[in-house]
């Protein structure tokens, strides 16, 4: 089935109130940028993204042992980027 005969992708969006609790949790520094990603709100050192909104869910990337040992949900299970290594709480 092509993409359009399914419609568009429906994205979680999160709450106004997420996003307000999301920016305080970010540690501000000269290198660290808030922006806006595919509606969701994102975190960036660098340039790279590391950690985000989901809809209502926090995303975090950490190292491969990292998220064997997070109480999160497993990334690439429920990760909106499985190709990636992110912990979803």
């Amino acid at each position: 089935m092509s993409p359009t005969a399914r419609g568009p992708m429906k994205l979680p969006r999160p709450s106004e109130e997420a996003k307000a609790v999301f920016a305080k949790l970010v540690p501000d520094g000269p290198a660290v940028t808030l922006k806006p990603m595919f509606g969701q709100l994102s975190a960036f050192v660098n340039g790279n993204m590391f950690c985000g909104l989901f809809g209502e869910d926090l995303v975090v990337r950490l190292p491969e042992p990292e998220i064997a040992k997070s109480s999160s949900r497993a990334a690439g299970t429920s990760s909106p980027w499985p190709a990636t290594r992110w912990a979803v709480t």
